[in-house]
């Protein structure tokens, strides 16, 4: 055999050797993607996977489509399903799904057509990468697989409290603690939002602000927060805990320190200190006064607060509005919820004249007392009545001066003497007003003027 003859037997067997691979070992064409999230919660059950398929191969059909889990992923039974048509569904094990049609056309056409296969897995409890392998054999008995990769994560947060649970005696001072977080799960770094949360409701949002909204751990990396309760006089008491979650709206996962007993309980003591009550009394120790009398003030204080009170108080008293004497009683003492009316002062007479009188009391007019609420320290009486006080209620029988002859006339009268109120009446015939007599001194009015006479 010349050389040509021997090239040209060369030539044949090549060609015959490159239509059997095509025929019997070429790779099928075609892509797999993930629909959705590829990242699966550790031990997560009954999470759906969902694989897209597309024939990129424009002269064969895929005929079958085979998906193989690995690394403790366990295929949930009947779950299966695809939007190819005219397939039949096969499940050797727990871990081997395949997809087949046995006619001669398959049942995916080539040149970009794609279908979804999907199913429900048990997910291994063991964070890593994993991956799932997708086969496809096509009418031209070509086969080629691909791998897609989907990650387990396990979300593990330890929260510690850094600080001791203390209370606080002034409810304009902070509470700070100081909450370690760490990462005991993986594989990969993860970012969780963080927010105060209800202990009791999670769902709520709880009292307290954090320095950080946001920490990014790696697997087996700590971070520290801070958590600043401010004071507050109307909440005694309350709980906060801090949770984590993958989204800023608390969605998708999220993890409470409560689980790990760290409730951060907050407790304010407080004192409120106001007067609710104001007695007079006279030189002679009555209830009614007289101008140039001097009049003896007895104030009751009140704690309203949840802190116990020992110290020094000042307490002022206004007179129609004018300081009239102060006085800062030593080691008042003024249990939570309990008054005491042992402060008083004496208003001297030169202040006292007849007439609609109002007494103030001050508490702590020095304000040396730390108070949650300041505002409620004065305490007022507007009804103190000095000597008299007439007002004429009615006049019945005749209107004007000139009162004609023989007209009776009948007048009201309402007079307060030394804060006693008494109702007086006259019926005259007169030829005027002006000569009628005096109206009688009631009954209730006698006994002020022998209770000034003794």
């Amino acid at each position: 055999m010349d050389r040509r003859g021997g090239f040209l037997l060369a030539s044949a067997f090549l060609i015959a050797f490159s239509i059997f691979l095509s025929q019997n070992g070429a790779a099928a064409d075609f892509t797999a993607q993930n629909v959705g999230s590829s990242t699966i919660n550790a031990s997560a059950t009954n999470y759906t996977i969902i694989i897209n398929i597309t024939n990129t191969n424009s002269t064969a059909n895929i005929t079958a489509v085979n998906i193989t889990l690995s690394g403790g992923f366990v295929f949930v039974q009947g779950t299966n399903s695809t939007t190819a048509v005219g397939t039949y569904f096969g499940n050797s094990s727990g871990y081997a799904l395949g997809w087949a049609n046995s006619s001669a056309g398959g049942f995916m056409e080539g040149s970009g057509n794609s279908s979804n296969f999907s199913f429900n897995v048990n997910a291994p409890a063991t964070p890593n990468d994993y991956n799932v392998t997708v086969s496809v054999t096509d009418t031209a008995d070509s086969q080629s697989s691909t791998n897609l990769t989907y990650m387990v994560v396990l979300h593990n947060l330890t929260f510690t409290n850094l600080t001791a649970i203390t209370n606080s005696t002034a409810t304009n001072n902070n509470l700070t603690y100081l909450v370690n977080i760490n990462n005991s799960g993986g594989p990969a770094t993860q970012q969780y939002y963080l927010s105060v949360v209800n202990c009791v409701n999670t769902s709520q949002t709880g009292i307290g602000t954090l320095n950080a909204t946001s920490v990014s751990l790696s697997p087996g990396q700590s971070a520290v927060v801070q958590l600043t309760v401010p004071g507050n006089s109307t909440v005694v008491s309350y709980s906060s805990c801090i949770n984590a979650s993958l989204s800023a709206d608390g969605g998708i996962w999220n993890f409470t320190s409560s689980k790990d007993g760290v409730i951060l309980n907050s407790t304010f003591y407080f004192l409120d200190l106001n007067a609710t009550a104001l007695s007079f009394s006279n030189s002679s120790g009555g209830q009614h006064f007289f101008a140039g009398s001097n009049v003896t003030v007895n104030a009751t204080l009140l704690n309203t607060g949840t802190q116990n009170f020992t110290g020094n108080i000042t307490v002022s008293y206004l007179w129609d509005g004018t300081l009239v004497g102060s006085q800062t009683v030593a080691n008042t003492s003024l249990a939570n919820g309990t008054s005491n009316n042992s402060i008083s002062l004496i208003v001297m007479g030169g202040n006292v004249t007849n007439g609609q009188h109002n007494i103030t009391v001050q508490v702590d007019s020095s304000g040396n007392v730390l108070e949650s609420n300041e505002a409620n320290n004065n305490y007022t009486n507007t009804s103190i009545f000095v000597g008299y006080n007439v007002t004429v209620l009615s006049v019945t029988g005749y209107s004007g001066l000139n009162v004609p002859t023989n007209r009776s006339v009948t007048i009201n009268v309402s007079v307060k003497y030394g804060n006693i109120a008494c109702t007086a009446s006259g019926v005259e015939r007169s030829t005027s007003v002006s000569s009628m007599r005096k109206i009688k001194v009631p009954p209730c009015l006698r006994a002020y003027a022998q209770e000034n006479k003794a």
